[in-house]
């Protein structure tokens, strides 16, 4: 999806209540769901889920920006062509870069909105390469924010090692021209 709904209807939060309910209580286990659009509509879902916490894994912008622009390429094989969710006001161009700048802008936006209308506790905003380098403390937090105890580590993964990520060799002219777009981007508004 592209877009962000502007509310969740009565009868669709309650269906999302009973559903999600029954399944904590059938599991008595979290749900885990991957889902970029709730980082523009987390307010929307969190009255009919009073339990769910959300976690918003931020990355670099120029990384996003790359991303995004892969992801064209890779799914509609025009760069041109959108992917990804973006703002009612953002129409595509003949301008893909700066169209994933203002995306990543347009995420960066989302990600402080809802965190002041969730708080803290509820809408959790982590960084990329935290992760990275503290996969036991990203478990650890999520364990101890989200279902209020530490994890085993000792029965899952012992180490839980950090780990680098390295960009493509062959995107080092696209990651200059997507950080040179962030600059003089910033240098107009």
């Amino acid at each position: 999806r592209s877009r962000a709904p502007g509310a969740i209807e009565p009868k669709a939060q309650e269906a999302m209540s009973a559903f999600f309910g029954a399944l904590e209580a059938e599991t008595d286990r979290p749900l885990l769901c991957k889902n970029n659009a709730l980082n523009a509509s987390a307010h929307l879902v969190a009255p009919p889920l009073p339990t769910a916490r959300f976690i918003c894994i931020e990355r670099p912008r120029e990384a996003l920006a790359l991303s995004l622009l892969m992801a064209r390429l890779d799914i509609h094989g025009d760069a041109r062509v959108p992917y990804g969710l973006r703002g009612d006001d953002q129409q595509p161009g003949d301008h893909p870069i700066e169209d994933v700048c203002r995306q990543v802008l347009y995420h960066e936006a989302l990600g402080r909105l809802q965190a002041e209308r969730l708080g803290p506790e509820r809408f959790i905003r982590v960084r990329f390469e935290e992760i990275c380098r503290d996969p036991r403390g990203f478990v650890t937090l999520v364990g101890q924010r989200v279902l209020g105890e530490s994890p085993d580590f000792a029965s899952t993964d012992p180490v839980l090692a950090p780990f680098a990520t390295t960009p493509r060799p062959d995107t080092a002219e696209l990651r200059q021209r997507i950080e040179d777009t962030f600059t003089r981007m910033a240098g107009s508004g």
